[in-house]
């Protein structure tokens, strides 16, 4: 879970630095010569160094194991995020200007749609932090002893005496074609069900040279049994 958070407060942090950045620069119309916005601006690039300072804390590498997603999917993954959380904080900051200066806002002059936007604001980037923390930090290690897979809660671990049933899990979304909304699949991911019923979810690579790898690691170490499941995979990811 600390994953979770360290991306969240990176999120946080290069959000707010940069969205009142921006909202500061406009109501100073650019005027450089202006000494408080250079401290602005020396005190934004603090902040977002150490916005990213605390991203890289947000993922964790098995070593040895295979990444789900390459770092630069998940950089833009990321850059994503914290591209609505700077528009998310510039329009909380411009709406709520009011209260705290003389100045009227620039463009959240809507009182509804800016407590909508400030109540949904943690929520929405928790949410985002956590799926780009399982499935953009995830990696796995196979080896002769079994499999460790980590993510947004830490590294789980299942060896093969233990491994009950390797399956796809088919992800679907709804999407309207002529007027109709029907299934649409979005990924399929790898589910490593163990005897004690627990599962251990592998999501589904961007890159097929990823999803190769993964597989003819698992073939090489698997045993028998796992065969006709990991045929099943190979099936749904290649």
């Amino acid at each position: 879970m600390k994953r979770v958070l360290f991306r969240l407060i990176a999120y946080i942090l290069a959000g707010f630095s940069v969205g009142f950045t921006g909202w500061y620069l406009l109501v100073s119309n650019f005027a450089f010569e202006n000494t408080r916005l250079i401290i602005v601006l020396l005190i934004a690039l603090i902040v977002a160094i150490v916005a990213i300072l605390i991203l890289k804390k947000a993922s964790h590498i098995i070593p040895e194991g295979i990444r789900i997603n390459s770092s630069w999917t998940v950089a833009a993954m990321d850059g994503v995020c914290i591209l609505a959380s700077v528009i998310a904080n510039f329009f909380i900051i411009d709406g709520y200007s009011s209260k705290f200066t003389d100045l009227a806002p620039l463009i959240m002059n809507d009182p509804y749609a800016l407590d909508v936007i400030a109540f949904m604001y943690l929520p929405s980037l928790l949410v985002l932090a956590l799926f780009v923390t399982a499935t953009g930090g995830q990696s796995i290690a196979i080896d002769k002893s079994g499999l460790k897979v980590s993510g947004a809660f830490g590294v789980k671990k299942a060896l093969w005496e233990d491994i009950k049933e390797l399956r796809p899990d088919e992800q679907y979304v709804m999407v309207s074609r002529v007027g109709t909304a029907i299934p649409s699949r979005l990924q399929t991911n790898l589910d490593i069900v163990t005897i004690n019923s627990e599962t251990i979810t592998v999501y589904q690579p961007g890159l097929k040279k990823v999803s190769r790898e993964i597989l003819k690691k698992i073939r090489k170490y698997a045993p028998d049994k796992l065969a006709k499941d990991l045929e099943l995979v190979e099936a749904a990811w290649l």
